[in-house]
This record gives structure tokens, C-alpha cells and sequence, in this order.
């Protein structure tokens, strides 16, 4: 099968142009120590209730007085 010479430039450009794109995200990523937060800290649901903090009259968007 041929392909035409640009069009297989454009092809490895485009792969080549991802393929950094990830690598740099990689790298950031590692570098800076980013990281999925992880399970350290739970919420007690039973002490939600407690506080008047989550209470229903408190829940939704109300505007600014």
C-alpha cells in the first residue's frame, strides 16, 4: 500500500506532537508529586446530621442579603 510522502510526514508529526504532549504530562506530573487525593480522611455520616451545618433549610442556593 502507498502512501504519499506528506501525508506519512503529517502522520509521524501528529503522533510525534501526542506522544510529547503525554510525555510533558508525565513528567509534570511525577515531578510535582500530583497525585490522586487518597483515603487518609473518612466523614462520619451520623455526625453530619448533628451539625445544623447540612440541615435542609440550610441546603441549596440562596442569595447573598
Amino acid at each position: 500500500m502507498h502512501v504519499d510522502p506528506l501525508e506519512k510526514t503529517w502522520v509521524w508529526l501528529a503522533s510525534a506532537i501526542a506522544v510529547t504532549f503525554v510525555a510533558v504530562l508525565i513528567w509534570a506530573a511525577v515531578a510535582r508529586g500530583i497525585h490522586p487525593p487518597s483515603n487518609v480522611e473518612t466523614i462520619d455520616s451520623a455526625s453530619l446530621h448533628l451539625s445544623e451545618e447540612f440541615a435542609e433549610d440550610n441546603l441549596g442556593v440562596h442569595p447573598q442579603p
